[in-house]
């Protein structure tokens, strides 16, 4: 029966999207929303959404944003204050607590560092 039927090849985006890993294009999309403008209820709101539609995990989307945010031309404080928060939220989730209260911590930090810039 498996023979006989169609085969798709399975790309690195299917093993990152069943692992709750985000792909290239939404590391990007991510990054652009919180280094952006919008207000947190707008960034938020999409950030949920793609959470919510199973797109990635919180913990595997900190590990990605870390190597951005040391390549980001930010102040050594502003660095500093965003790898400490990334860490904070990473140990919180791996610690059962919930997933949604920390995404929403995780904009705040972002748009905490918008003040500052």
């Amino acid at each position: 029966m498996f023979s006989a039927m169609k085969s798709t090849p399975i790309t690195p985006n299917d093993v990152n999207s069943y692992m709750g890993k985000p792909s290239a294009d939404e590391i990007k999309e991510i990054t652009d929303l919180l280094f952006g403008n919008g207000q947190f209820h707008t960034v938020y709101g999409k950030l949920l959404e793609m959470l919510k539609s199973n797109r990635w995990n919180i913990t595997n989307m900190v590990q990605h944003l870390l190597p951005i945010v040391l390549k980001q031309k930010l102040s050594i404080t502003n660095k500093h204050y965003l790898i400490e928060k990334l860490s904070e939220i990473e140990y919180r989730v791996r610690n059962s607590r919930d997933s949604e209260i920390q995404l929403a911590f995780l904009v705040s930090c972002f748009m905490m560092i918008r003040k500052t810039k």
